[in-house]
């Protein structure tokens, strides 16, 4: 399977998440190109969660709202300038999936955030993905997204090492360590700036 994924990319850039473990068998197969300033934390967990460590402060003039069709433009706009492409597809079904709940961040009117939760086959809280401007924006983000599923029994959520407040939130939850994830490429290194990831997408299908 790798090697046809290879074949049908032709010369473009190519990134993966993998363990320690598996570094040398992707170097051998071309992913020589490491991230060193960051890796991938990823949280599992089954258990009740606690919430109530989480900060629920907005800063002054941060609105966070439920999800409408009418701030997909503006969703669109804010991931692209992220992520550095355009994923309005992935970005769309992610927000419309009935099982999902998504909240967007609003600064005088322009989108600076959002993130989704929903329900995986653990029936825990998967998080992600969880982007915004402003890190304390995101623990509030963070703690209304958990609090609008109830009924979970537990969390799934990858972070970017760096993200300091929100490892710094998992690890006031009592979430453990599930993983750590090292990011390779193929030719050169996405610069993206991390301390807006909160949340990744997913480890196995987005960069970010």
């Amino acid at each position: 399977l790798l090697t046809q994924s290879i074949k049908h990319v032709e010369d473009r850039n190519l990134g993966l998440n993998c363990t320690a473990d598996k570094l040398r068998i992707y170097r051998n197969r071309g992913f020589n190109v490491i991230e060193e300033s960051w890796s991938i934390l990823e949280y599992e967990y089954l258990g009740p969660l606690n919430t109530e460590v989480l900060s629920d402060i907005l800063p002054a003039g941060i609105e966070l709202k439920e999800f409408e069709d009418s701030y997909l433009e503006a969703i669109y706009a804010y991931d692209r300038m992220l992520v550095g492409y355009d994923r309005r597809e992935i970005v769309k079904d992610n927000c419309k999936e009935p099982s999902t709940k998504t909240l967007v961040a609003f600064k005088r009117g322009i989108c600076v955030g959002y993130g989704s939760v929903k329900i995986n086959i653990f029936d825990a809280a998967r998080v992600g993905p969880l982007y915004c401007n402003d890190q304390n924006v995101g623990e509030v983000m963070f703690k209304r997204l958990l609090e609008q599923m109830p009924n979970t029994k537990g969390l799934a959520m990858a972070t970017i090492s760096n993200n300091l407040i929100a490892n710094g939130c998992a690890k006031r939850m009592g979430i453990p360590l599930h993983d750590n994830l090292m990011r390779l490429y193929t030719k050169e290194q996405m610069v993206v700036n991390t301390s807006k990831i909160f949340a990744h997408f997913d480890v196995d299908f987005s960069p970010f």
